[in-house]
């Protein structure tokens, strides 16, 4: 009888925290409907207004965690969506995790982006961006991470900071290319000696291009 009383004890505090759909099911927000964090959805509109993206609301752009409340942003998606520009005030998306910002035409990552310090996944695959900024070496928390099909001409220096990088695919840039073809005695040491799980595609350059 204890262990049922308790049970619905718990089913109802669950209600009350995260609300009910018509179908029954559970659904993150409270009895009032969900509440994003008010500095989150500012940086995401801004975002928005930035580069003039065909969204119905800021909120669309990012997924949710559920768990705190009001609700933060902690992924940002923005593959293929025409993004041209990602303002410094991203870093202010203090739980952010990861970043999907591929195929677009980025040429370029904030200046403080170092700052984003629970950053793990960044995916910046098919954009023009020729050169890391300083602080990316900041990164500590990054694990994955995609820069391929961009304009590199030479490995990031920041990579070798980054003691928790698991992995990373630098294929489809110019790196150290020359009159098209690609000097691979200038690729750094570290790339080579484990210091990074996983290194994909140094190789496979566009030096032809």
């Amino acid at each position: 009888m204890k262990q049922r009383i308790m049970t619905i004890s718990i089913l109802i505090l669950v209600l009350a925290l995260f609300g009910c759909t018509e179908d029954g099911i559970i659904t993150p927000g409270d009895l009032n409907g969900d509440k994003y964090h008010d500095k989150d959805m500012q940086i995401l509109e801004e975002i928005v207004a930035l580069n003039n993206l065909d969204v119905e609301s800021a909120k669309d752009i990012a997924g949710w965690n559920f768990f705190e409340y009001p609700l933060r942003a902690w992924r940002l998606d923005l593959e293929g969506r025409g993004v041209t520009e990602l303002p410094s005030s991203m870093v202010e998306l203090t739980e952010l995790q990861r970043i999907k910002a591929a195929f677009n035409s980025l040429t370029s990552l904030p200046h403080n982006i170092g700052e984003s310090t629970k950053l793990l996944y960044l995916d910046i695959e098919n954009n023009s961006i020729s050169e890391l900024p300083s602080s990316f070496a900041s990164l500590d928390s990054l694990e994955t991470l995609n820069i391929s099909s961009n304009l590199l001409e030479v490995v990031p220096s920041q990579l070798e900071h980054l003691e928790n990088l698991k992995y990373v695919d630098l294929s489809g840039n110019q790196l150290y290319c020359t009159g098209g073809v690609q000097d691979s005695s200038q690729i750094p040491d570290y790339i080579f000696d484990n210091s990074i799980g996983y290194v994909l595609g140094v190789f496979e350059q566009n030096c032809g291009d």
